[in-house]
């Protein structure tokens, strides 16, 4: 798209099209008008909405510049809400519970939750997510490709007694599966 203009205006062009016919589908409007919270303005369509707004203005060309800002800023505006709501989930278990379980999220993620004093040992409650098997697309960090391969977490949890320990503990893999 740097050598051929035409080529560049193309594709602008076409995905200018794709962001109008999407913001026009009904369903967008009314998912916009439910999710679109004016209390919150980080909120699932804010997120969209300034997605959307990049593309609209800023033309592909420049995007390539604009990426290593978006990764950055990905931590401020991607939250897990599943890992907000891990706390109220142990309200409605047994006293004893140390783990919450989530998956088919798309990204894995161990977090703990409380530590709460105990003798002999304290009741460590942890947030585990094992994401999803699913292909991704990573981008390059030398130039601008994207490589895609599947990654899968799993959790494995051993009962009290198991492994030496005095309480259940629990390990987690990641594993990588690149093709072509």
């Amino acid at each position: 798209m740097r050598q051929d203009r035409r080529l560049k205006e193309i594709v602008e062009d076409t995905v200018q099209e794709v962001i109008d016919y999407f913001d026009n589908l009904d369903f967008v409007k009314g998912w916009y008008d439910r999710h679109d919270k004016w209390t919150s303005w980080r909120d699932d369509a804010d997120k969209i909405q300034a997605f959307l707004f990049l593309l609209r203005n800023f033309k592909l060309y420049r995007t390539e510049k604009l990426w290593d800002l978006a990764m950055q800023a990905t931590d401020y505006f991607v939250k897990d809400d599943l890992l907000e709501a891990a706390p109220q989930e142990y309200v409605h278990l047994d006293s004893n519970i140390r783990y919450v379980v989530y998956g088919h999220t798309h990204d894995p993620l161990v977090s703990a939750v409380r530590s709460i004093p105990g003798t002999p040992y304290p009741l460590d409650q942890v947030y585990l997510n094992t994401g999803t098997w699913r292909g991704r697309y990573f981008k390059s960090t030398q130039d601008n490709s994207f490589i895609p391969w599947k990654n899968m977490t799993y959790v494995i949890f051993y009962r009290e007694g198991e492994r030496g320990n005095p309480v259940p503990v629990f390990e987690t893999w990641t594993g990588s599966l690149k093709t072509v």
